[in-house]
């Protein structure tokens, strides 16, 4: 079974392969935030019954990048965004435990709070289907032959 705690790790691990030395925050941001560093959350999550076999869910995956100096980070920003962009669209795929979900478009955001801060916001949209590996709770006999004339 696929759970969020899989999606979030793929996600984190991914990071990991091109940004090794940034540290992948796991506190809540509004408790401090160590600089650069990035915060991975899950948002607006849709998850519907597929027929009677599975799941369909749809999320969105934010990714916030805190750069190195708060006041000085234009060119900073521009490479970072030039490399979330080519991370999770050159394969267009991520895998979360042999579950594919593609990434079509990746939309990358500077947020400027009031010129005290500026974050680096990338975010985009999964879609897994799931199917549940139901097993049968009572076992039914199998039936006689049956012969009719």
């Amino acid at each position: 079974m696929l759970t969020y705690m899989d999606i979030k790790k793929a996600i984190n691990d991914k990071l990991k392969t091109k940004f090794a030395n940034i540290k992948i925050e796991s506190n809540n941001i509004r408790e401090g935030i160590k600089r650069p560093s990035f915060f991975v959350q899950l948002d607006n999550i849709d998850t519907k019954k597929f027929m009677t076999v599975g799941r369909d869910r749809n999320l969105t995956v934010r990714i916030y990048y805190f750069p190195s100096d708060r006041y000085k980070n234009e060119n900073e920003l521009l490479k970072m965004k030039d490399g979330l962009e080519t991370l999770f669209l050159y394969d267009g795929v991520l895998d979360v435990n042999t579950y594919l979900a593609d990434v079509d478009n990746v939309e990358l955001d500077v947020v400027d709070n009031k010129g005290q801060d500026k974050v680096l916001h990338c975010y985009f949209c999964l879609r897994f289907y799931e199917n549940w590996n139901k097993t049968d709770e009572h076992e039914e006999e199998e039936m006689e032959d049956l012969y009719y004339s």
